[in-house]
């Protein structure tokens, strides 16, 4: 009886050591991704992570929230925002209340993104960016749950200078010399050799 008592004891000591090497392997290999810049690896082996335990230091669910609300995974990062916000006792994630706030924006949750802000203002995390973008955010937010239609947007056709078959974006007006933006278009040699398979971005003028 007593044999079988030991062995059993291993068992579950043996299972325990390798599933907790396993969650860490996941953990090491989500940082490392995110270290080289690779988020939807990263976020792969935080995913699996997660399947595997779910229950998790409140750090590594603030991690996984900003990696996802960087490659616009609303719904995950909102999940884990709120993880790190209603967990955070020590208010040792205060922003997690303005990036909360954000992803609830992004998934028309308004009215619940002005309370995370409201929150957020509470906290005394003194970041003088994200205390800059507060009164805007609070002042746009409100103004559509009041029911103000801030959504008009006027659409102008830009010449073929601008206007290309390639992808254009970021356009600024400069009122002296014109619209500066940036376009992806093939890499090319000289005047007129293309490599197809090789693309740059790069800042144009229009006059």
């Amino acid at each position: 009886m007593r044999y079988k008592l030991l062995l059993i004891l291993f068992f579950v000591f043996e299972i325990g050591r390798v599933f907790a090497q396993s969650s860490s392997s996941f953990l090491d290999m989500a940082m490392y991704w995110e270290r080289k810049g690779n988020l939807n690896s990263a976020v792969y082996f935080y995913d699996e992570l997660f399947k595997e335990n779910p229950i998790q230091p409140i750090g590594v669910y603030e991690r996984y929230a900003a990696l996802t609300l960087r490659i616009y995974a609303y719904a995950q990062s909102e999940t884990y925002y709120r993880k790190v916000c209603l967990s955070d006792s020590s208010h040792v994630y205060p922003q997690a209340f303005f990036y909360w706030a954000m992803t609830l924006k992004n998934l028309s949750k308004y009215a619940e993104a002005i309370e995370a802000l409201q929150k957020y203002q509470q906290t005394t995390d003194q970041d003088a960016i994200l205390r800059s973008r507060l009164p805007i955010e609070l002042a746009f937010l409100t103004r559509i749950c009041s029911g103000v239609d801030s959504s008009h947007v006027e659409i102008e056709k830009l010449p073929s200078q601008i206007n290309t078959s390639y992808s254009e974006f970021n356009a600024i007006e400069d009122n002296d010399k014109g619209i500066f933006f940036t376009t992806l278009r093939p890499l090319s040699i000289g005047n007129s050799r293309f490599l197809d398979d090789y693309y740059v971005s790069q800042i144009y003028m229009s006059p």
